[in-house]
């Protein structure tokens, strides 16, 4: 796959992400749900968001490294996410 096409597929998926935060309200998206990971929907976008702009970050630096990305926690506490929409 070449990078035009992989930008365009991670692209896809993000538009997908903020459909499903379109129809998700502040309280779920922040809400902590029980269970062994505790976490919110928001941890769990940001968690992903992290790793698609690591992903597009490094096919332009031409090093792609996972454990070296960025991690915006302010993502998953937003009162939904004007933050996370704008980090798109």
């Amino acid at each position: 796959m070449n990078r035009s096409a992989l930008i365009s597929a991670a692209e896809d998926v993000l538009h997908q992400g903020c459909a499903l935060l379109d129809n998700v309200n502040d309280e779920s998206y922040s809400r902590k749900e029980e269970g062994p990971w505790g976490s919110s929907i928001g941890a769990h976008y940001r968690h992903v968001l992290d790793h698609f702009l690591c992903l597009i970050e490094g096919l332009w630096d031409g090093e792609i490294n996972y454990d070296h990305r960025s991690r915006n926690r302010e993502i998953e506490g937003a009162s939904k996410p004007p933050v996370a929409l704008h980090e798109m």
